[in-house]
């Protein structure tokens, strides 16, 4: 006898929210596909058939449809305490969405991170006041961990949190030359 898979039946609302999804110009690549991958659940496709059609593997198929499955009965509950629109698009989304990746846990704490930009932005003031010293991604670097803010840190690090903060340190000012014209 052969393995069928549990039938996916959908509300005509959250059917039209994933057609929009599918549908729409804005919508993000993976969820539109996940979208027909569900919908097609929903006309009674195969997994095999969805994973030919869409020429992608079966295994994927598999996973959209039990993660919908697995959040059905708080769909319909949600439905049926008259969730407005837009909040049960979010919610269908949030389905949608990739998982969470695992991956290295952050080497310093949202409060070092704070200290380094705070002290990036005291290195800029310092130089827009007219500060003598001119600070490099190297010497700021050198300046986190002389104030015992982190241990250690790359200047590359120190680089990518000041560009998520669109925190730029000043050019280097050239110093005025005097040449003789400038003297008479």
């Amino acid at each position: 006898m052969a393995w069928h898979a549990t039938p996916i039946r959908m509300s005509a609302r959250q059917r039209n929210i994933l057609e929009q999804i599918r549908a729409a110009r804005t919508s993000k690549r993976g969820h539109a596909e996940r979208a027909l991958i569900l919908l097609m659940s929903d006309e009674g496709h195969s997994i095999l058939r969805i994973s030919r059609s869409l020429a992608i593997c079966r295994e994927k198929v598999a996973q959209w449809r039990n993660r919908w499955l697995a959040q059905e009965v708080s769909l319909i509950k949600a439905e049926q305490e008259g969730i407005s629109d837009a909040d049960y698009a979010k919610r269908i989304v949030a389905i949608l969405n990739d998982a969470p990746r695992s991956g290295c846990p952050s080497k310093f704490s949202t409060e070092q991170i704070r200290q380094i930009l705070a002290v990036a932005r005291e290195v800029n003031a310092e130089e827009e006041g007219g500060g003598s010293k001119h600070w490099s991604l190297s010497s700021l670097t050198k300046e986190i961990i002389a104030r015992g803010i982190v241990d250690s840190i790359s200047v590359s690090q120190v680089q990518v949190y000041l560009k998520m903060e669109n925190i730029e340190l000043l050019p280097r000012r050239e110093p005025e030359r005097i040449t003789e014209e400038s003297e008479s």
